[in-house]
């Protein structure tokens, strides 16, 4: 396993971290179509392979190379930002190389993505949602009805982690990692804890509803439905006439349904 830091310099471009929404689309700019592939390019195939097996001491140099003989190359700057962030622990690094990367690589969505991803699982939310949202943008245009749609379901999606980290986070550690200087949680912050964790029931409710009404409607049969459940025909056959026998309700139109255009 290769040691010591990964030069992220590879990728210094200067993003302004105080830029808006627009402005760093503006910054970023579209993707462009780029053709190249590792499996053509015999030393990062090479690399590849290495990394696979957990060779990093000699995958990482290869690497860096070909980042800076082809900087406008995303696949290498992937690979460099996921040694940082899934096997060194860096994800902070990580994410700082993929947003700089982006600037300047053909094809930002891969790596503004994966920056994304990394600021979620580090519990950045709203970082992980403002880069998740980049990198729908730089298809070159402002995200259409399907994108907000996705969008609406990840702010949603890492609204809930965020809501379970910072709960699970007070009762292993007993802090509060909202509040400056981490103090012991209140009663207050027990609540807030508690009153976000209970919206989740109702929506997942919502929409395994709504899965349950577009599978009866795909014309599915009661015994695939409860083998894929875990669960009796008996008990397949009560949540199925539950469900059907009734308009959906408020929590399941909420699932199906789609933001309107901005």
């Amino acid at each position: 396993m290769a040691e010591g830091p990964i030069e992220v310099g590879l990728a210094q471009t200067g993003v302004d971290p105080h830029l808006g929404f627009d402005e760093l689309i503006d910054f970023y700019g579209s993707d462009i179509p780029d053709s190249r592939r590792f499996m053509d390019s015999a030393p990062l195939r090479e690399a590849v392979r290495l990394a696979r097996e957990g060779r990093w001491d000699a995958a990482v140099p290869v690497f860096r190379d070909e980042a800076a003989r082809q900087p406008d190359w995303d696949v290498p700057h992937v690979w460099l930002a996921g040694y940082l962030a899934d096997v060194q622990g860096r994800s902070r690094e990580a994410i700082t190389l993929c947003r700089n990367a982006a600037a300047q690589c053909r094809s930002k969505g891969s790596l503004l993505s994966k920056a994304g991803e990394w600021a979620l699982l580090g519990g950045e939310v709203p970082e992980s949602v403002h880069l998740l949202a980049l990198s729908l943008t730089t298809h070159g245009r402002r995200p259409d009805r399907d994108h907000i749609a996705q969008l609406s379901a990840l702010a949603y999606l890492g609204e809930i982690f965020d809501s379970y980290v910072w709960a699970m986070g007070m009762l292993r550690t007993g802090r509060n990692s909202r509040d400056s200087g981490t103090p012991p949680p209140t009663p207050g912050d027990w609540v807030a804890a508690l009153r976000g964790l209970d919206r989740l029931p109702t929506r997942l409710q919502g929409i395994r509803d709504g899965l349950i009404r577009a599978y009866t409607a795909a014309e599915g049969n009661r015994e695939r439905l409860a083998a894929v459940m875990n669960i009796s025909r008996s008990a397949a056959r009560h949540r199925h006439v539950r469900v059907t026998r009734h308009a959906p309700n408020a929590w399941e139109q909420w699932a199906g349904s789609r933001p309107s255009r901005p």
